[in-house]
């Protein structure tokens, strides 16, 4: 599918050849690889039934948020708040949000500022899409996006 959407885009194909940052997002409003996931991730989240997208991303958050590499965590996390909106309804069943909402909350504290960036995105998504349920955590959250507005780092800070 996301082969599709690159031969359906040739701007977006005709960026990735031309990057000479290895595929790096470091520059916020370009098309990157990273950006081009996420966007196709949003779009297929959207699109498609939610009992076809949900778990896999869950398999993959599961899988990729215990790994010692910051680059899986991240994507974890990424995964998550992308997803939000499209998988809503699936994260409202059950106790699905209790086990999105701590995982994402165990990110805002990892050591690395990349991934709490992330995690502060997808409280954010969590926040716009999961409503009323996401109030049910209201005390467990605001004392962390507290905690991440003092973070040392200002992009953690500019997220939150």
């Amino acid at each position: 599918a996301a082969g599709a959407l690159f031969e359906n885009n040739p701007m977006w194909l005709e960026e990735l050849q031309n990057d000479d940052n290895g595929g790096a997002d470091d520059d916020f409003g370009e098309t990157s690889i990273i950006s081009c996931a996420q966007g196709t991730l949003d779009m297929m989240a959207i699109s498609l039934p939610t009992k076809v997208v949900w778990p896999i991303v869950m398999q993959q958050t599961t899988q990729r948020i215990q790994s010692p590499n910051v680059d899986a965590r991240k994507s974890a996390i990424a995964c998550l708040g992308v997803a939000a909106e499209g998988c809503k309804d699936e994260i409202l069943k059950g106790n699905i949000l209790d086990e999105v909402v701590q995982c994402t909350l165990a990110a805002a504290a990892d050591p690395e500022l990349k991934v709490r960036e992330v995690a502060c995105f997808t409280l954010g998504q969590l926040a716009e899409h999961c409503q009323p349920n996401i109030l049910r955590y209201s005390s467990a959250i605001l004392p962390v996006v507290f905690q991440l507005l003092d973070d040392r780092q200002t992009t953690v800070q500019v997220t939150s």
